[in-house]
């Protein structure tokens, strides 16, 4: 764990990054702990119906915690251990929880990455929420309390999701459907739907939640592409003075997944890279709420008025990993 950050107030910002394998291949069943990889029968799983939009639209996923039902006939899941109902994912996936082993949370945050043309969550973002998931199971079976707070009203790159009757789908109701569908306590869910990029969702994540909650040791789950430029956005938003929480932020990268094509995780690869370098030169002098807010509102391209003509700022291929 780092030194706590800088800064005069009354509260303190810790923080530290932990990697996960980069492995294609899954491990063993994960030493005991919650993560196991799946095959899925040729042809998907699923099927009709009842269930909600997401068991509807999506084939089933084998998703491993220990003590629960086997496997299906027809699944490869090593050790035939558990299953449960929620979104496809690509074969042989894994949710190995073994680099958290020990600790426990206040929060864990997802941020938003998101939505298809049906307004379930990218398979990218899918990752990030299976291992918020997993993660929430390892607490609840050591008798931990913790929430997840998903982040992330949508993106100004492209309009938002509409569901049958018109409304808007924030990425954060995606999210959180996804959750609820992996049998999640809906009261252990918070939304966040104010943000339409990382910056904000720090920034409401914060203002609305943690701050309030007193939620101290936070977990950041996000792609390792977009990890980051996360981290240092989390670490300035959570160091702006004053403080009220003596903070200590993990950052967890999960893979890369989902991406059709290698181009479109390379250009936006590319694109985070540049965001992060202009993001450092955009935040210094910046180190109160004040000012903060006083820039958030009067110069970022999301927030100000004098910015808020809808214009399409990504275009091409790189558009889909939005």
């Amino acid at each position: 764990m780092s030194a706590p950050m800088a800064g005069a107030g009354r509260g303190s910002v810790r923080s530290r990054e932990i990697s996960l394998s980069e492995a294609d291949s899954a491990p063993e069943f994960a030493r005991g702990r919650q993560a196991v990889a799946v095959s899925p029968p040729k042809g998907g799983g699923g099927g009709g119906g009842g269930g909600s939009r997401l068991q509807k639209r999506a084939p089933s996923l084998a998703f491993a915690t220990a003590g629960w039902d086997e496997a299906p006939e027809g699944w490869d899941v090593p050790n035939k251990t558990v299953i449960s109902q929620a979104a496809a994912l690509s074969p042989k996936r894994t949710h190995d929880m073994s680099p958290l082993a020990g600790l426990f949370f206040d929060a864990i945050v997802v941020p938003a990455g998101g939505t298809r043309e049906d307004g379930l969550p990218h398979v990218w973002v899918q990752e990030r929420l299976m291992t918020a998931a997993a993660l929430y199971r390892a607490h609840r079976m050591h008798g931990k309390a913790v929430k997840i707070i998903c982040a992330g009203g949508g993106t100004y790159h492209k309009p938002n999701y509409h569901n049958e009757a018109g409304f808007s789908v924030h990425e954060s109701t995606s999210c959180a459907e996804f959750l609820v569908d992996q049998g999640i306590d809906n009261r252990d869910i918070f939304k966040e739907w104010s943000s339409y990029d990382t910056i904000a969702n720090a920034w409401f994540v914060r203002r609305e939640h943690t701050d309030a909650m007193g939620a101290a040791r936070l977990v950041v789950i996000t792609s390792k592409f977009h990890m980051p430029r996360t981290k240092a956005i989390f670490e300035w938003v959570y160091s702006l003075t004053p403080r009220f929480v003596d903070y200590d932020l993990t950052f967890f990268p999960v893979r890369d997944v989902g991406f059709d094509d290698d181009d479109v995780l390379e250009k936006r690869t590319k694109r985070e890279a540049a965001s992060l370098l202009a993001l450092l030169k955009t935040r210094e002098g910046i180190t109160t709420l004040s000012e903060f807010h006083a820039w958030f509102y009067v110069e970022h391209k999301a927030y100000a008025v004098a910015a808020q003509k809808v214009e399409r700022t990504v275009e091409g291929e790189v558009l889909k990993s939005y």
